[in-house]
């Protein structure tokens, strides 16, 4: 899914915006949720969950244990 914006620098930039930025921003808002007390369920987009920059991968180097059911 990701392998193009290395390709096109254009595409690079709108990938920046639409995944990685985001996946940036919703693993702060998790990583507060976590912060917290309580059982969460979060669900996002499949683009969200993958590669380097996903949110799982985000969470992990965090320290989390984080586990996609």
């Amino acid at each position: 899914m990701f392998e193009h914006d290395r390709d096109d620098p254009r595409l690079s930039r709108l990938y920046e915006s639409l995944f990685y930025e985001r996946n940036r921003k919703m693993a702060d808002k998790i990583e507060k949720m976590l912060a917290g007390r309580g059982t969460y369920f979060v669900a996002v987009g499949a683009g969200h969950l993958v590669g380097r920059q996903g949110i799982i991968d985000i969470l992990s180097r965090r320290g989390f244990s984080v586990r996609q059911q």
